[in-house]
């Protein structure tokens, strides 16, 4: 496939210094870890009480289906499918409050990726375009049901957020040329990127640019995210220049193991 837009060029960037962040260094403040504890116990209530909300608009999707007429048939779909990964969502909130891991089990990392993608692409607008470049369709990693797709619905609404005047969203999945046995999942955009100060506190809990409007959680989940799939998340962006952007690059292990399809 054909790039939509050419990557920023990092490399020539000294002055913009490309902030390198790995999984291994997470910020440990006591404060911080007193919200997160405060999170914590708001999340169970917060899960119990939305997934009430869920289920009622579950049940009337399910009414309304049997009015519908067959056009509209697929929209009710999504409905569902998003209602679905709601409950995973919050099921992923539950578990990056209380450190808890689940069942894991080999799934395609494609299929997660696109299904993270039909739910983005409503929210994009019309300036902003999507790509996925699919180069490995058939590897799969071991994950939980939703991990994937938060990792990919989170870093793609990030993504959209630094793109407020419009711009090109790819995301690419191919076998890490440089790392044996490991795949490479890109989230990059031409957006307004970011500086190194701000590189440097992405992954916090509760660190946002965006004031009030930001909560400061989706960076720090994918973060958790990809360390219980044993992976690592590497940034780069560039807030200067002509070729301003960011891009995240998440590297995962290769299941040997047959695939679950989902």
């Amino acid at each position: 496939m054909t790039a939509l837009f050419s990557p920023p060029n990092f490399a020539a960037a000294p002055t913009a210094a490309a902030s390198i962040l790995e999984c291994g260094a997470q910020p440990s403040d006591a404060a911080q870890g007193a919200r997160l504890e405060a999170l914590g116990m708001l999340a169970a209530g917060m899960a119990h009480d939305c997934n009430t909300l869920l289920g009622s608009i579950l049940c009337y999707t399910d009414m309304a289906d049997d009015l519908m007429p067959p056009a509209g048939h697929a929209y009710l779909q999504q409905v569902r499918l998003a209602c679905r990964q709601a409950s995973q969502l919050l099921g992923r909130v539950l578990d990056f409050a209380a450190q808890h891991d689940g069942a894991m089990q080999v799934l395609p990392v494609a299929a997660a990726v696109q299904q993270a993608l039909q739910l983005v692409r409503p929210m994009l607008g019309p300036r902003i375009s999507l790509s996925f470049d699919n180069r490995l369709p058939q590897a799969g990693v071991l994950a939980q049901d939703g991990m994937l797709q938060q990792i990919v619905l989170n870093l793609s609404i990030n993504a959209a957020q630094a793109m407020a005047a419009g711009g090109q969203l790819q995301v690419t999945l191919q076998a890490s040329a440089a790392r044996a046995g490991q795949l490479e999942l890109v989230v990059a955009d031409n957006g307004c990127g970011m500086s190194p100060q701000v590189q440097a506190r992405i992954f916090e809990a509760f660190f946002s640019t965006r004031g009030a409007q930001g909560s400061g959680l989706g960076l720090a989940v994918v973060h958790d995210l990809v360390q219980r799939l044993r992976g690592e998340i590497v940034v780069h962006s560039r807030s200067t220049g002509s070729d301003c952007g960011t891009r995240f690059c998440i590297y995962l292990p290769i299941a040997a193991e047959p695939l679950v399809e989902e």
